[in-house]
């Protein structure tokens, strides 16, 4: 790769960042722009351990383990002990944090919509196209293999706000 690719590379991720910030932290409800990146994190692969969790939002051990302390607090987030390692705790969503996600994710979406609205319908589909596959590519470079997957779509809200076990 040459310096002209990085540039492509570095203002991808500008335009990306801006237009999916812009719509999933308008409203955070009391929540740190890392915290919702936590919650984010967890839709994609949930139960990771709090290490991963921090690789994934860039921040370190220690920060991410005060972040899950206060969204367990707030009860979006469960924390419970590896079954092979009793040194590494998992974090999930609850029941409220699903629903909490499942709010997130309607307004993003209808925030996103009313952004790429001036698009034409082909410009809005090469798009969609292009950012699954740089997402694939990019979580296979991040973290492995492990985050390769699509991020599901949300679960349906509950109708309980207890945790899920």
């Amino acid at each position: 790769m040459d310096e002209t690719d990085y540039e492509a590379l570095a203002e991808a991720y500008v335009c990306y960042e801006g237009l999916v910030e812009d719509a999933s932290l308008q409203d955070r409800r009391g929540l740190t722009k890392s915290q919702c990146a936590i919650i984010w994190a967890l839709a994609a692969m949930d139960g990771m351990s709090v290490g991963t969790l921090a690789k994934h939002v860039a921040v370190s051990k220690e920060q991410a383990t005060r972040m899950v302390n206060t969204l367990a607090e707030r009860g979006l987030v469960a924390r419970t002990r590896d079954q092979g390692n009793g040194r590494i705790v998992n974090v999930s969503l609850t029941n409220k944090g699903n629903d909490e996600l499942a709010r997130r994710i309607r307004e993003r979406n209808a925030s996103m919509g009313k952004m790429l609205a001036p698009l034409s319908e082909d410009d809005r589909r090469r798009l969609v196209e292009s950012a699954r596959t740089s997402a694939q590519i990019l979580k296979r470079a991040l973290c492995g293999p492990q985050c390769a997957a699509p991020i599901p779509a949300p679960r349906p809200e509950s109708s309980s706000p207890e945790s899920r076990p």
